[in-house]
């Protein structure tokens, strides 16, 4: 049986798709209240805001809660193997009043309408990538940063970024982007200078607007968001990474 993914766009009008499972699809905004029910010892990340754990001794379970309003999805994961690490983007600290002033200047409005939130920053990582957590961090806040002081603050309170770990990456588990949870792939061989991995962190941020928050149809305008998101992707990196990527030969 065919499954489809229908979204009405006025009312009687819908707009559908037969359901693939490795393609992007469009779908409407709503409230997510999740509850999942899964083994104690491991380790869980979601969408939105976690609101309530509840252990169940006897049946060594527990059940976490989230809640998140305004998203066109929900995903979330669970791995036994996750390290998980908490930040906080600070944006009385995080954002200078420079770049502040900077931004207000190129788009032509007064500092006071770029102010930025403060945002809780969660990192589960495998274990082999812990090493790199403070890269994590800084292109995170990085993200944070740009993307909001140019097409306005992340509206929403938690952020979750996910390193896949092995026994997900062969199976297409990595580089792809959900309402305020998205995933990142780590290479064990990479030359630092390439900075392959800060743009994609920046890259799968970056769909958290386009086409999270701009709400395009992702299947039928692929531009609307990997375009626009890859544009706005290499301004970042020429702005913020240039410094550190590996010069032309001459």
């Amino acid at each position: 049986m065919k499954k489809q993914v229908c979204v009405e766009q006025k009312k009687g009008r819908w707009n559908c798709h037969q359901f693939h499972a490795t393609t992007e699809f469009y779908a409407d905004f709503g409230t997510y209240r999740v509850a999942l029910t899964v083994p104690s010892h491991y380790v869980v990340g979601a969408t939105g805001k976690r609101i309530q754990t509840q252990a169940h001794q006897g049946k060594k379970t527990t059940t976490y809660t989230y809640l998140q309003n305004d998203v066109h999805d929900f995903a979330w994961t669970a791995y036994p193997a996750f390290q998980r690490f908490v930040r906080t983007f600070k944006a009385d600290k995080d954002v200078t009043p420079q770049q502040t002033q900077a931004a207000a200047k190129l788009l032509g409005l007064p500092t006071s309408a770029l102010k930025l939130r403060d945002v809780q920053m969660i990192f589960l990582l495998p274990p082999e990538r812990v090493g790199q957590l403070e890269k994590y961090v800084k292109t995170t806040r990085d993200s944070l940063l740009f993307y909001g002081l140019r097409y306005g603050a992340y509206p929403y309170q938690t952020l979750t970024i996910v390193d896949v770990p092995w026994e997900g990456k062969h199976r297409g588990s990595s580089g792809m982007e959900y309402p305020t949870l998205f995933t990142v792939g780590g290479k064990w061989l990479s030359a630092p200078n390439t900075l392959s991995f800060e743009f994609t962190l920046i890259h799968e941020f970056g769909h958290q607007y386009f086409q999270g928050m701009l709400a395009s149809n992702e299947f039928e305008e692929a531009w609307l968001d990997e375009g626009v998101n890859t544009y706005t992707n290499i301004l970042l990196m020429t702005e913020m990474y240039s410094h550190l990527m590996i010069a032309p030969r001459q």
